[in-house]
């Protein structure tokens, strides 16, 4: 295919500048199962391509909310219509989208890899021509794994404060109790500490 057309994570077929030409192919959708091999195809489908007309945006797909995990990527999906065509902007909690290499924005959406944390929040589509404005706003949930950053050590009977046991420290409260500190560490070596 030429680079007009795109397919986006989810498998929808994306055509900008639409041609007179592009009515006259018809398009099906081949999937194949990963593990199978099986192959299926859709009933094939025809476009009908109209001369442009001058119009206000609409966003054709977007997305609402999702929640992944660190490190991992992710797609929000925002395309849009509209003649003449319109500009695409990216707002990340209310505020442009700093530069980052992990974010590409295409035409069919913003792409970010290599999450972090703070990439969770609410994220806006505004697209724009001469006729005005829309937006979307979705919420992306990013995620961490924790991981224990403690060995299981044999507590004594008895303590004194500042004792160690392993590479936990002991706090001892008036009665011969003790209590383990453990810390906690995510992915990104953020830590809190646990009793």
């Amino acid at each position: 295919m030429c680079n007009r057309f795109f397919l986006t994570s989810f498998g929808a077929l994306y055509i900008s500048d639409v041609q007179k030409e592009d009515a006259l192919s018809t398009y099906r959708c081949i999937t194949r199962h990963k593990y199978s091999g099986e192959t299926r195809q859709s009933n094939g489908a025809r476009l009908s391509v109209m001369d442009p007309t001058e119009s206000m945006p609409s966003i054709l797909d977007s997305f609402q909310s999702g929640e992944v995990q660190v490190g991992g990527s992710v797609e929000l999906p925002c395309i849009a219509s509209g003649y003449p065509n319109p500009t695409i902007r990216w707002l990340k909690d209310g505020r442009p989208l700093p530069t980052d290499s992990r974010w590409t924005r295409r035409l069919t959406g913003l792409t970010i890899s290599d999450l972090r944390l703070e990439d969770s929040g609410n994220y806006i589509c505004e697209v724009t021509n001469s006729f005005g404005s829309k937006e979307v706003t979705g919420h992306l949930n990013v995620i961490g794994t924790l991981i224990w950053d403690a060995m299981a050590n044999h507590v004594p009977e008895t303590c004194r404060q500042g004792d160690t046991v392993g590479q936990s420290a002991i706090t001892c409260t008036p009665e011969p109790v003790c209590i383990t500190v453990a810390t906690i560490k995510d992915v990104e070596g953020n830590m809190a500490v646990i009793f």
